[in-house]
């Protein structure tokens, strides 16, 4: 979808996420750390994410491995832009 390479997608056992922007409107009133799931389960993550994302949240146990970003409508991707928003969670 041209926000990422292939290869740069991960999907690992974990828990918790750190908040890393606390004023986007998904993440509004949480606290830094948030646990997402328990026992651990899959969390979907990239580490490559290109064109002007807004990173929202990372692993706590890896902040390189985006778990939550957000392209707003005519943001810059890989090759061209978004049509509409998007959000990757």
């Amino acid at each position: 979808m041209g926000f990422a390479p292939d290869g740069s997608f991960n999907s690992d056992p974990g828990d918790e996420l750190k908040i890393v922007k606390k004023d986007h409107p998904i993440t509004e009133g949480l606290k830094e750390k948030v646990k997402v799931h328990k026992p651990l389960a899959q969390l979907m993550t990239c580490s490559g994410f290109q064109g002007d994302a807004d990173i929202i949240a990372v692993r706590v146990d890896n902040e390189k491995l985006v778990a939550m970003s957000a392209y707003e409508e005519g943001t810059k991707l890989i090759k061209g832009a978004t049509k509409t928003r998007h959000v990757n969670i």
